[in-house]
C-alpha cells in the first residue's frame, strides 16, 4: 500500500478523472458521473492488523485508505469496506515470513473477494459527509456529523503534549492575506 495509491493507479486517476470531462463542479459526490456504482478496494499490507490500529506503528489503516475512499466518493461512488490483507511481507518469497502463511491470507482474501462480489450492491456503504452537510462557504455545518479525519469541526486534534504545533496550521489563501 506504501500510505498511497500505486503510481500505475494514481496515473490512471489523473488520466481519467479529468475536470470538465469526467466531472464537474457540480457534478460530483452524491452528484458524480459514479453515481449508483460501488467501489470496493483490495489491499495488501506488510504488518499484522494490530499496527495497523489507530494507535498502531503503521497508522490508523481507516485514515490512511480515506484519501483513495474520498477520490472514490468524489466522483460519485459508493464505497464498502475493503478488503485488506495483512502480513504480505515483501510478496510471497520474503525471507522471514512464513511462505504458507502468507498464502492463506492471500487465498483466504482471494475467497473473500469472490464471495463479496455478487452482493456489492447490498454492502452498507462507508459514510461520507453530502452537499447539505457544508456551508455554501464549504465549511463542515455546526451540525452535520463528522466522517472523517481530515474534515473536522475544529482546528485542533487530540495529540501527545509534546506535539510541536496545530495538526494543519490556519493556512489561509493568498487574496486573504493580501
Amino acid at each position: 500500500m506504501w500510505f498511497g495509491v500505486p503510481a500505475i493507479l494514481k496515473g490512471w486517476f489523473d488520466r481519467v478523472f479529468v475536470y470538465g470531462g469526467f466531472y464537474t463542479s457540480q457534478n460530483r459526490y452524491e452528484r458524480g458521473p459514479m453515481a449508483g456504482h460501488r467501489a470496493l478496494l483490495s489491499v495488501t499490507v506488510g504488518d499484522s492488523e494490530q499496527a495497523y490500529c489507530h494507535d498502531g506503528l503503521g497508522g490508523d489503516l481507516a485514515a490512511l485508505l480515506w484519501p483513495t475512499h474520498y477520490m472514490l466518493r468524489f466522483i460519485g461512488f459508493s464505497v464498502v469496506q475493503p478488503i485488506v490483507t495483512f502480513g504480505v511481507h515483501g510478496g510471497l518469497n520474503a525471507g522471514n515470513a512464513d511462505e504458507a502463511a502468507v498464502e492463506d491470507r492471500v487465498r483466504h482474501s482471494e475467497e473473500t473477494l469472490a464471495r463479496r462480489l455478487p452482493g456489492v450492491m447490498e454492502e452498507p456503504e462507508l459514510p461520507f459527509n453530502v452537499w447539505a452537510d457544508f456551508s455554501e462557504s464549504g465549511r463542515l455545518r455546526p451540525d452535520a456529523p463528522v466522517y472523517s479525519p481530515f474534515i473536522r469541526k475544529r482546528l485542533e486534534f487530540e495529540a501527545a503534549p509534546d506535539w510541536p504545533g496545530p495538526f494543519m496550521p490556519n493556512v489561509q489563501s493568498v487574496a486573504q492575506s493580501n
